[in-house]
């Protein structure tokens, strides 16, 4: 995330998987995480429509599911008691095409589920989300955060008191920065803060230099607590709250 521009949230096109000139097509899209009947996680999202999504878990297994004419899908996961990360593909004239970053379900709690991106902040799966509901960040020395607030509302904000930058929520209410630090922040605990319309949440993260060797999942009671290998080398550390 150091030296990285804000990305585009997984949006910017007309519709779902609209096809370039150049017969290029968007990687499937997740939109939401519920829990359904039997405490099975339903996973909702968008793909070019009749494809066939595949949801990997780390520890290899898959799961798949076929779009529907509009490129709507719904795949049902088991709800995995440490929490789980997939790698989301769609397959694609013989060839799998990887989503651009990978999901995170927490267990029995869907509504905190983020899909985590490489480089860029994760977003928050559920509406419901909290004002700062992520905090990404890189041995580097990039934090990004994410949430949720009112649609179009601006959102301030700080690191340890001092307001660094001010976002615009989209339609939907979801906000994402990658916050422009003089310097690193790495192995301080540091306060950070969102402020929109009168509402403040305030979450102080420890940015420890975590060990890139393999993904880990620590659950705590206030965040759970993500590491993980970034696809073309590096890691990354998600807070989900």
């Amino acid at each position: 995330m150091a030296g990285c521009e804000k990305a585009d949230p997984q949006g910017g096109a007309d519709g779902p998987f609209l096809a370039t000139n150049m017969g290029y097509i968007r990687a499937p899209e997740i939109l939401k995480v519920t829990i359904g009947g039997n405490g099975v996680v339903k996973i909702s999202g968008v793909a070019r429509p009749d494809g066939r999504v595949r949801l990997t878990s780390r520890q290899g297994q898959a799961f798949g599911v076929t779009a529907n004419a509009r490129g709507e899908f719904v795949a049902d996961l088991p709800n995995d008691s440490n929490g789980n990360l997939y790698d989301v593909s769609m397959e694609e004239s013989g060839r799998l095409m990887k989503a651009e970053g990978r999901l995170f379900v927490p267990t029995g709690q869907p509504e905190r589920a983020v899909f985590m991106r490489s480089g860029s902040p994760s977003l928050p799966l559920s509406p419901h989300a909290p004002l700062l509901a992520v905090v990404d960040y890189d041995r580097l020395g990039g934090v990004a955060v994410a949430g949720r607030a009112k649609a179009g509302a601006v959102v301030a904000l700080g690191v340890n008191g001092a307001d660094v930058a001010r976002v615009k929520a989209d339609e939907a209410g979801l906000y994402s920065a990658i916050l422009p630090l003089r310097q690193s922040l790495v192995g301080q605990a540091v306060m950070l803060t969102a402020q929109s319309e009168g509402a403040v949440d305030a979450r102080t993260v420890e940015l420890l230099a975590e060990p890139g060797e393999m993904d880990s999942i620590q659950p705590a009671e206030a965040a759970w607590k993500v590491h993980w290998l970034l696809p073309g080398g590096g890691s990354q550390t998600t807070m989900v709250y």
